[in-house]
């Protein structure tokens, strides 16, 4: 799913994704 919020975080604000989208431990 990181490929998705990227793709987001290029429409919308990097800081707001950033803070939106979980750290990578979690996902792990």
């Amino acid at each position: 799913m990181p490929l998705l919020t990227y793709k987001f975080d290029r429409n919308l604000n990097s800081e707001k994704v950033f803070q939106y989208t979980p750290p990578p431990e979690i996902n792990l």
